[in-house]
């Protein structure tokens, strides 16, 4: 939510946010924006807004003024976006294989990298010190989250999504070729579990307030985890 309250809410179609009263949920208004939002990253004061553009571009959207910076990176679709706990760094990913990390004070790249195989959902660890990404094609990887260094992969193929949870002793993976949530132990990279068959999920969301975890499926389905 934004800093007066509001569900701020991203139209593929429309090209713009939606800005939400959730007491009478009432679009109160309307920012536009260059291309269609892919997926929406808000800062911790609710003021500043990132988004990821399907033509391969990043916009910054302060919420207060409703002006909007974007920032073209490539012309394929940006899909992962990760926002680090100071909120110093930018993290985004493209299905054409790249990674990029940028200065939220510049809004400029500050590293890159090429992990290929489509690249999908971003996740920090709490400390921030490591970056999850779920490739689709491939393995999902841990990085150096300051320069994007010494990638290792984590076991399987194929993940659309990835979160880290609060505590740091687990991350967790959707597979992009089956209905499965897979979780790992955020220290040996090892698999631990498995949940049963799903309908296949693409988006992890966690309730800030309460820390329950909600696993968003392709079907319009809703999953509650619990560990």
């Amino acid at each position: 939510t934004s800093a007066d309250g509001s569900v701020v809410v991203a139209s593929s179609y429309a090209n713009g946010l939606f800005v939400i009263d959730p007491s009478t949920f009432t679009i109160t208004r309307t920012i536009a924006l260059a291309d269609r939002p892919v997926r929406l990253k808000m800062n911790a004061a609710g003021t500043l807004l990132y988004a990821t553009y399907l033509t391969g571009g990043v916009a910054r959207v302060d919420l207060v003024t409703n002006v909007v910076t974007n920032l073209d990176l490539e012309g394929f679709e940006m899909n992962g976006i990760a926002l680090s706990a100071d909120e110093s760094a930018l993290f985004v990913s493209s299905t054409s294989g790249s990674l990029y990390r940028l200065s939220t004070a510049t809004f400029a790249v500050t590293h890159s990298a090429t992990p290929g195989q489509r690249p999908q959902g971003l996740a920090l660890s709490p400390d921030g010190s490591a970056l999850y990404l779920a490739r689709e094609d491939g393995s999902a990887l841990e990085y150096v989250a300051a320069d994007l260094s010494s990638p290792v992969p984590l076991p399987g193929v194929g993940f659309f999504d990835i979160a880290a949870t609060p505590d740091g002793r687990y991350i967790l993976a959707a597979t992009s070729n089956g209905g499965l949530i897979v979780m790992f132990d955020a220290v040996t990279l090892q698999e631990l579990a498995r949940s049963q068959q799903l309908y296949p999920v693409r988006r992890f969301v966690r309730d800030p307030v309460t820390g329950t975890y909600w696993a968003g499926s392709e079907s319009n389905v809703l999953y509650r985890l619990t560990f």
